[in-house]
């Protein structure tokens, strides 16, 4: 018995030997081969059950392949931007055909190294394409898994809806004759100042108010008889106001039996009267003076080149179909410290309509004494005639683009307008140096074809355009399973689940363990060349071994045959 167990133990050796000459030819075959991990003989007893202490039964060996799945390979640059490896633990998931239906097996591999094909879609060297959650042009990223495709992202534009500017304005500007008192006011004497009283108490000022401020006419205005000088002139404030859509140009201040009305916009002021409550002319004489800048009027601002600005830069921006527009930032010292009359325009001023000269907006812009941006005293209106004061949010001003959209064949546009944070030198400034123009920082761009695919540690795929617009369009996940090395191997260096690894989760790379990608990479097979040799010489030695147990048992078996003889 033990003569033939003897013989038989040789034999399981050599299959044991065999198959780990098996694994070693694979391992040193696919010593190249991308994202390849070596597989090992795990070698154990088989032993019978003895039939007393003193005798032996031989049982022999057995060998058991183990493919060391988790052990991570070295990773090598590669030139390739949809080259791919895993520097940590995971897989990629990927599948045998191109438009997989929803119940498609999904498999996981190492293997990185894909490509384009004549489709377009990404696909490896073992023939499986590489899967990924598509993001909308929202930037949200899906829930179902699609096959990545590279050839179906079309031109793209984007439309300008931000403008930033950051420029110096000096400080010590030379005040033009233009800038030096842009605005119009108009002085009524009060001849009837005893019945006024002065404070008040008297039996009334007006009856009717008239006057024209540039295109705003208040005519027979009614107040009331016993209204007192202040507050005459705090009504008819208020009132003008409301008619100039909200701006804060006119003001009406009543001091020493003087009515003034001044418009900081330097429109006009004419036909004015105040008439008492007895019919009779209260104002013996109107005394008008208007400087030369006016913002609201063709024959007196910057955006119709009447006026020469201090200092003036131009910016291009995109319509809703990429086409290039010019939009021009023009400034003026005022007579104000640190706040400078400033209009911004189209140009040229018939891409627009409905606005004075092409104006998107006008106002004034103000600096702090340590010159930086005073977004609180900062003001701008649209460029209407009759301006619509813009309500600024955290000192930006959001305005739509006067455009003429019927005529160009253009969408309605909105932009927001920076000149930097309240209180910081990050946008607009006004130091003693020369007005210069830092940097302008605007969205938009104009139509751009497909120029190169970038794939980040988070296994983003962003698709860049001619124009500079980049838009991320995959995010590939990363598979892990709680026992790697329970996966069962497939043809083409994938592998699918099994019951011994365990329930595949999809998770972000980097997160709950899963590693991040490296791109522009791949990961190198686990085959140590020079062990695999050493494997090898082991494996043939065995082989030798268990061989020459045979050919002895073989010789014994002879021996006692020949007894017999």
């Amino acid at each position: 018995m033990s003569i033939y167990g003897a013989l038989f133990s040789g034999v399981s050796g050599l299959a044991a030997q065999s198959q780990a000459m098996g694994m070693i030819s694979d391992n040193i075959t696919n010593v190249n081969t991308v994202g390849y991990k070596e597989s090992t003989a795990r070698f154990s007893t088989l032993v019978m059950a003895q039939a007393t202490a003193a005798a032996y039964a031989p049982g022999g060996v057995k060998s058991t392949p183990q493919q060391l799945i988790d052990k991570q390979g070295l990773l090598q640059a590669s030139v390739s931007p949809t080259d791919l490896a895993i520097n940590g633990a995971g897989f990629m998931i990927v599948t045998d055909v191109a438009s997989p239906a929803a119940d498609a097996r999904e498999y996981l591999t190492r293997a990185g190294s894909f490509t384009a094909d004549v489709s377009g879609y990404l696909k490896n060297a073992g023939g499986y394409f590489l899967r990924a959650f598509a993001i909308d042009s929202a930037g949200t990223v899906g829930t179902t898994l699609s096959t990545v495709n590279i050839a179906n992202f079309p031109p793209t534009l984007r439309v300008t809806e931000n403008v930033g500017l950051q420029a110096n304005l000096k400080a010590s500007q030379t005040i033009s004759t233009e800038g030096a008192g842009a605005h119009s006011t108009a002085e009524f004497a009060v001849t009837n100042a005893a019945a006024n009283g002065a404070g008040g108490a008297g039996a009334g000022i007006v009856d009717t108010f008239s006057i024209t401020i540039g295109s705003i006419t208040e005519t027979n205005f009614s107040v009331a008889a016993a209204t007192d000088g202040s507050t005459l002139a705090s009504i008819l404030q208020t009132q003008l106001r409301a008619d100039d859509g909200g701006a804060t140009d006119i003001s009406v201040t009543w001091a020493t039996n003087t009515l003034t009305v001044s418009d900081t916009a330097g429109r006009t002021i004419a036909g004015a009267s105040l008439v008492d409550n007895t019919l009779t002319e209260i104002d013996a004489a109107l005394v008008t003076t208007q400087s030369t800048y006016s913002g609201a009027d063709s024959l007196k601002n910057m955006a119709s080149g009447v006026v020469v600005p201090d200092f003036s830069r131009s910016v291009q921006i995109y319509d809703s179909l990429g086409t290039p527009r010019t939009l021009t930032y023009s400034f003026l010292a005022g007579p104000t410290a640190n706040q400078w009359y400033t209009e911004v325009y189209v140009d040229p001023a018939s891409d627009t309509t409905g606005v004075v000269d092409g104006q998107v907006m006008r106002g004034t812009i103000a600096f702090n004494t340590d010159g930086t941006y005073d977004a609180g005293n900062t003001t701008f209106t649209d460029g209407a005639a009759i301006g619509t004061a813009i309500t600024p949010a955290a000192g930006n001003f959001t305005t739509s683009i006067p455009f003429d959209t019927a005529t160009l064949g253009i969408a309605a546009q909105s932009i927001t307008f920076t000149f930097g944070t309240d209180g910081e030198a990050d946008g607009m400034t006004q130091y003693d140096g020369e007005s210069t123009l830092v940097s302008t920082s605007v969205d938009g761009a104009q139509v751009g074809q497909l120029s190169a695919i970038s794939v980040n540690e988070e296994g983003m795929i962003t698709a860049i355009f001619e124009n500079g617009i980049t838009e991320d369009k995959f995010q590939i996940p990363v598979g892990t399973v709680p026992n790697p090395n329970g996966l069962g191997a497939h043809s083409g260096n994938v592998f699918t689940q099994t019951a011994q690894s365990g329930d595949l989760t999809r998770r972000v790379p980097g997160t709950n363990g899963a590693g991040l990608f490296a791109p522009s990479s791949l990961e190198a097979s686990t085959v140590d060349l020079a062990n695999e040799f050493s494997k090898m010489i082991l494996a043939q030695r065995a082989f030798s071994a268990s061989a020459k147990v045979i050919t002895t048992s073989d010789e014994m078996l002879d021996e006692l045959i020949r007894t017999k003889r």
